[in-house]
C-alpha cells in the first residue's frame, strides 16, 4: 500500500467523499509549491517510451532460453511469461493483474470448428476485477484470448500449461488433446471449462512459501517488477524497463485500431476525451511518417517504428564492477551508517550479549536495527543509482567507439556467439528446445503438434525448481565437490526410476553406520534434500554441507515447513517421526547423524 493509497482513504474517511478534481488540483500544488522544495524532490520527466510486441518476443525468448538467472521455484518463470503476455495483450495496470487474478476470474471455453476446420477452438476469458477506483467505483473489464501462432506471447497454451500443474480442472484431463477432442453438443453454442470448487479462490500468481509454491499467497507486484528490470538489464535496453512501458506500447497499437471510447474502456480511462491517453500514455517518439506525409514520398512506417523502439546494446554493463563498488563502500553517509552501526553493536556486547539474536530478544539491538536497515537502503539506492549511471554512460561512449573500429578496419562480426548456457534441469532444457523449433514449423497440424508438446513441457517444468547459487568469494574457493546433473527427477509423487536407483545406492541403514561423532565428517548432504525433495535440482541434492549451516538449512527449509508427524527422510527408512527433537534422536541413533543443538526448533 502507497502513502498515496492512504491519504486517499483518511480523506475518504473524515469528509465522507471521495477527491474531486478541486481537491486534487490544491495537493499537487501543494506538492511542487512545498513538499518538492523541502525535501529536493525529483521534478525531472520521465521518458515516455512503448514496449512493442516485438521486444516483448525478444524479453519472452531470452527467458525461455538464454536466462541463467535462478528462480526460486520453476513456477515463477512461467508465471512471469503469462503476465507479460496478458499485460501486453490488455494493456492493463499491473496492479490489477499481479496476485489479484483468481481461477474463478479466468475461464477456458471450447466452441466449435471455424470454416474448414476440425478441433473445436480454445478460447480464455479473463475478467479483471481489481481494476483501478474512480470516485470509489471501480468497472470490470472482461477480455477474450485466443491461441497465437507465436507460441512464445501465446496466453492459451501458458494458461493451460498452469492450470494442468495445479490439477485444477474439475474434469481429470490426463492431456491437452483430451480438451482439443471435445465436441460442442448441437444444443449449445460452447462448452466452459469448469474449476474444481477448491481451486476457484486461489490465485493463479502465487509466491514460494519456503521451498514450495504457496497454494494461497499471492505473488506480489514489486517482486514481479524486479525480475523485469533484470531482464531488460541483461538484453541490454538504455533504459530501466517498467511495466508501463508495455502499457504505453499496446495503448499505441489500440488507440491506431479502436474508437476513443473503446480505448478508454479498455484502458481504464474515465474522462470520456483523449486528455488521460495523451498526457500519459502517448509515447515521445511519433511513429508516424510524417516526412512521407508533408512530402508526398512513399511511407516508411516499418523503418521509422524500428527507429522509435526502445535502444538497446547487448554489451551493456549488467552489473557494477569492483571499482564502483568502492566507490560505494567509501560513500560519506554510508561510512557515517556502517560506524553507527559498529557502536550500537559494540554497546549491546559490553552489555554481555555475544550476538545480535540475543540482544534483539532482550530488547536492547533497537539502535543497531535502526542503522543495519539504513546501511541496507542507502547501499542498496547507490548500487542503483551507480548502475544507471553506468548504463548511462556506456549507451553515450560505445556508438563512437564501435564506429572509430570500424574506420580503423575492424569490422564487427557478423555471428553471434553462440549461447554456453547449460541447463541444469531437463524440463527446462525440453521448453527451450520446443520453442526454438516454432520457426521451423511450416504447416498449421505441425504448429499443433508442437503446442501439445509444449503444454505438458511447460507443466512439468512448473513443478520443478534448480539449485540455488551462492555468489562467489573473492578471495580463493575450494574446487566445488560435484558439477550439476542434468537427470530428471520425476515431478510424481512416487519416486522416478533414477531416484530409487539412487536411494539404493546411497541409502544409509540403522545397523551398518558407525556411531560416530557428526563433527568429525569433514562435509554432509541434507536427507530431505536428498532422497525426499523431488522438485529440487540436481546439484543441490548432492550438494555438501558444513554441519552447522546444515543444521541451520535443516531447520529453517524443512522442519519448520513440515507437517508433524513426518516420514523420516532418510533414503527408505519408514520410521514416523513426531517432533523436531525426535528427527535429532532418531538420525543419531539410526543413521548415525548427531546434528548440532541448533537445529532444534526454538
Amino acid at each position: 500500500m502507497t502513502y498515496w493509497n492512504v491519504i486517499s482513504m483518511v480523506y475518504a474517511v473524515k469528509t465522507a467523499r471521495w477527491m474531486d478534481g478541486g481537491v486534487l488540483y490544491d495537493i499537487g500544488n501543494w506538492i511542487h509549491a512545498t513538499l518538492t522544495p523541502q525535501f529536493d524532490l525529483d521534478t525531472s520527466k520521465k521518458e515516455k517510451s512503448g514496449l512493442f510486441v516485438e521486444d516483448l518476443d525478444l524479453i519472452l525468448h531470452y527467458h525461455y532460453v538464454r536466462d541463467d538467472h535462478v528462480y526460486a521455484h520453476e513456477r515463477l518463470r512461467v508465471q512471469l511469461a503469462l503476465i507479460l503476455i496478458i499485460a501486453g495483450a490488455t494493456t492493463t495496470r499491473p496492479d490489477a493483474l499481479i496476485g489479484k487474478v483468481l481461477y474463478e476470474d479466468i475461464e477456458f471455453q471450447l466452441l466449435p470448428p471455424g470454416r474448414g476446420g476440425k478441433r473445436c477452438r480454445l478460447g480464455l476469458v479473463v475478467n479483471l476485477v481489481h481494476v483501478k477506483k474512480s470516485a470509489g467505483v471501480s468497472e470490470k473489464k472482461v477480455f477474450g484470448f485466443h491461441e497465437e501462432d507465436t507460441l512464445l506471447h501465446d496466453p492459451v497454451l501458458h494458461m493451460l500449461s498452469l492450470a494442468f500443474a495445479d490439477g485444477a480442472f474439475l474434469n481429470e484431463f490426463s492431456s491437452p488433446e483430451q480438451i482439443y477432442e471435445m465436441v460442442v453438443p448441437a444444443h449449445t453454442d460452447r462448452l466452459k471449462i469448469p474449476w474444481k470448487e477448491e481451486w476457484r479462490g486461489r490465485p493463479i500468481f502465487r509466491d514460494v512459501d519456503g521451498l514450495k509454491v504457496s497454494l494461497e499467497k499471492a505473488l506480489k507486484y514489486c517482486k514481479t517488477r524486479g525480475d523485469l528490470i533484470r531482464l531488460g538489464r541483461a538484453l541490454g535496453y538504455a533504459k530501466r524497463l517498467e511495466f508501463y512501458d508495455i502499457r504505453r506500447g499496446s495503448g499505441k497499437k489500440l488507440n491506431e485500431a479502436l474508437t476513443p471510447e473503446e480505448r478508454n474502456k479498455a484502458m481504464g480511462h474515465r474522462l470520456g476525451d483523449s486528455s488521460t491517453y495523451v498526457r500519459y500514455y502517448m509515447t515521445d517518439f511519433i511513429g508516424a511518417d510524417t516526412q512521407a506525409i508533408a512530402f508526398g514520398s512513399d511511407p516508411q512506417t516499418d523503418f521509422v517504428n524500428l527507429m522509435s523502439r526502445l535502444v538497446r546494446h547487448g554489451n551493456a554493463p549488467t552489473k557494477l564492477t569492483e571499482e564502483q563498488k568502492d566507490e560505494i563502500a567509501n560513500d560519506p553517509k554510508l561510512v557515517k551508517y556502517l560506524r553507527k552501526r559498529s557502536q550500537a553493536m559494540a554497546r549491546f556486547k559490553k552489555q554481555g550479549y555475544p550476538s545480535y539474536t540475543a540482544a534483539k530478544k532482550a530488547g536492547v539491538a533497537k539502535h543497531y536495527e535502526k542503522y543495519r536497515k539504513r546501511v541496507e537502503s542507502l547501499r542498496k539506492t547507490l548500487s542503483a543509482k551507480r548502475l544507471e549511471r553506468a548504463i548511462s554512460e556506456f549507451h553515450e561512449t560505445i556508438y563512437a567507439k564501435e564506429i572509430d573500429q570500424q574506420l580503423q578496419g575492424i569490422k564487427p562480426s557478423e555471428l553471434l556467439a553462440p549461447s554456453t548456457i547449460q541447463y541444469e534441469l531437463e524440463e527446462r532444457a525440453e521448453v527451450a528446445r520446443l520453442f526454438s523449433q516454432a520457426a521451423d514449423v511450416s504447416s498449421r497440424e505441425e504448429l499443433f503438434k508442437l503446442r501439445m508438446k509444449l503444454i505438458p513441457a511447460l507443466t512439468r517444468l512448473c513443478k520443478r525448481r534448480e539449485s540455488p547459487r551462492r555468489p562467489q568469494a573473492t578471495r580463493k574457493s575450494a574446487k566445488a565437490d560435484s558439477q550439476a546433473s542434468t537427470q530428471p527427477i520425476n515431478d510424481q509423487p512416487h519416486s522416478s526410476s533414477q531416484l530409487e536407483l539412487d536411494v539404493k545406492h546411497d541409502t544409509p541403514t540403522g545397523v551398518t553406520v558407525p556411531k560416530t561423532p557428526g563433527s568429525q565428517r569433514a562435509s554432509w548432504t541434507c536427507p530431505f534434500c536428498r532422497w525426499r525433495d523431488l522438485e529440487v535440482g540436481e546439484e543441490q541434492r548432492q550438494r555438501k554441507w558444513r554441519v552447522d549451516s546444515l543444521a541451520r538449512h535443516i531447520r529453517s527449509q524443512h522442519l519448520r515447513k513440515i507437517e508433524m508427524p513426518f516420514n523420516c527422510p532418510y533414503g527408505d527408512c519408514r520410521a514416523i517421526l513426531g517432533t523436531d527433537q525426535h528427527f535429532a534422536n532418531h538420525a543419531a541413533r539410526g543413521h548415525g547423524d548427531h546434528y548440532p543443538a541448533s537445529i532444534i526448533l526454538m
